[in-house]
C-alpha cells in the first residue's frame, strides 16, 4: 500500500503537483545549461580563427617594420605556441621590444634606464568572450598615469573582424607614438588614445575587474615568455 493512500485526497493532489513541477523545473534547467554549453563550446572554438586572423596581421605589420626599420622592433607572442602557455586562457600578444633611454638609473649609476611595455593583448575569458587591453611604453623615469586601456569586451568571437584587428594595432602604434619619450604623436594620435581612454571608462567595473584578473595576468606571462622566445 502506498504511503499517500489514506491520506486526504487534496494532499495527494499536492504532492502530484509538486512531483510534476520538479520534473518540469528540472527539465527545463536542464536544456537551458545544454543550451549554455553549447554556446561556450562555439565560442571557445572561435578562437583559433580570430588567432590566425590576428597573427596574420600582425606579421604583415612586423615585416614592413623590419623594412622600415622602425625604432624598435615588435615582436608577436601566440599561447598556443609554447607548452608553459597552451593551457592558459588563450591570447595573442603584439609588443614593442625594449631600448635604452641614454641615462643610468639612481638605483645604480651603471645600470641604464630601459623603457619597454607597450603592448597589446587580445585574449579569450573564461566565458569566451574576448577582450583587448594595451599597455603604454614606461620606464623608471617616465611612464602614463593609467597603466593600461581595456577599450573593447566582445561577447561574440565573430565580431572581431580582420578590419577590428586593422584598428587594434593602429591605436597600438598610436599609444606607441603618445608613450614614448621617442614619440612625436600627431592630432590622429591623440584623438585615437582619448577615445580609448573613454572606451576604458565606460566599461562596466564589474567587465573590467573580470578581464583585469584575466588579461593582465595572460599579458604578463605573454611578455615574460616571449622576451625568452617569442616570434
Amino acid at each position: 500500500m502506498r504511503v499517500w493512500d489514506n491520506t486526504p485526497s487534496i494532499h495527494r493532489i499536492l504532492v502530484f503537483t509538486a512531483i510534476d513541477k520538479t520534473k518540469r523545473l528540472v527539465k527545463a534547467h536542464k536544456n537551458r545549461f545544454d543550451a549554455g554549453s553549447w554556446r561556450l563550446r562555439e565560442r571557445r572554438k572561435s578562437w583559433d580563427t580570430l588567432a590566425d586572423n590576428a597573427i596574420n596581421i600582425f606579421e604583415a605589420i612586423k615585416s614592413r617594420c623590419a623594412s622600415e626599420k622602425l625604432f624598435e622592433n615588435v615582436y608577436i607572442f601566440d599561447s598556443r605556441e609554447m607548452r608553459v602557455t597552451k593551457n592558459m586562457l588563450p591570447h595573442v600578444t603584439f609588443f614593442f621590444g625594449q631600448h635604452p633611454l641614454g641615462y643610468t638609473t639612481f638605483k645604480d649609476f651603471s645600470a641604464p634606464v630601459v623603457e619597454g611595455g607597450c603592448a597589446v593583448t587580445i585574449s579569450q575569458n573564461i566565458l569566451g568572450h574576448v577582450g583587448c587591453i594595451y599597455y603604454p611604453f614606461g620606464s623608471e623615469l617616465a611612464e602614463m598615469k593609467t597603466p593600461y586601456l581595456i577599450t573593447a569586451i566582445y561577447k561574440d568571437p565573430n565580431k572581431v573582424t580582420i578590419r577590428k584587428i586593422h584598428k587594434i594595432a593602429s591605436r597600438l602604434f598610436a599609444y606607441a607614438q603618445l608613450s614614448s619619450v621617442y614619440g612625436a604623436p600627431n592630432l590622429a594620435d591623440r584623438v585615437k588614445v582619448q577615445l580609448m581612454h573613454i572606451s576604458h571608462w565606460r566599461k562596466s567595473e564589474e567587465a573590467k575587474e573580470f578581464f583585469k584578473k584575466v588579461i593582465i595576468g595572460v599579458s604578463n606571462a605573454a611578455i615574460k615568455a616571449a622576451a625568452k622566445g617569442g616570434t
